[in-house]
């Protein structure tokens, strides 16, 4: 609670990703299309890139954080990912919107993100909201918690590509 609403430099987060770094559940992304191509410049971008005909898709960049620690994450990426508080903060561009369990403020979703769950063009939410400007463009604070949810996806197809 206390990361949402601090406004001290670099403590403070937008969301708040509650899925457990450690007990995640199924699906979760696969860790190869989470890393970033050493050709990558580092710009944030919605979209996904490829390079030498291997895909990356930034927005998944922090789903490292369920695959290496926080020094690893800190020695290779310290352009993508810093601490606020007790978690790990990505830039919004490469952390998707998820339908996972997430916490943020109530005016804050009402101000940003309440036009594109009414879209005709988004009946999940999630996978509209993915590649949205309102979502990639502002650069909001992600933070990633140690968290305490698995995920379940009902319905899902599991290993699909």
């Amino acid at each position: 609670k206390n990361l949402l609403l601090s406004s001290a430099n670099g403590s403070r987060a937008d969301v708040v990703h509650l899925r457990s770094r450690w007990n995640p559940g199924r699906p979760i992304s696969e860790k190869h299309i989470c890393i970033p191509p050493q050709e990558d410049n580092g710009e944030f971008t919605m979209y996904p890139k490829y390079f030498g005909g291997r895909r990356w898709d930034p927005r998944l960049f922090c789903n490292l954080y369920r695959f290496m620690n926080d020094d690893e994450l800190f020695l290779q990426y310290s352009s993508r990912v810093w601490r606020c508080s007790d978690m790990l903060c990505f830039d919004s561009a490469q952390c998707a919107w998820t339908n996972n369990p997430s916490v943020f403020r109530k005016q804050w979703y009402l101000d940003t993100l309440y036009e594109i769950s009414k879209q005709e063009n988004n009946p999940t939410f999630e996978g509209g909201t993915y590649y949205s400007p309102e979502w990639i463009l502002p650069h909001w604070v992600i933070a990633q918690s140690d968290g305490f949810f698995k995920h379940h996806e009902i319905g899902e197809v599991f290993g699909r590509r």
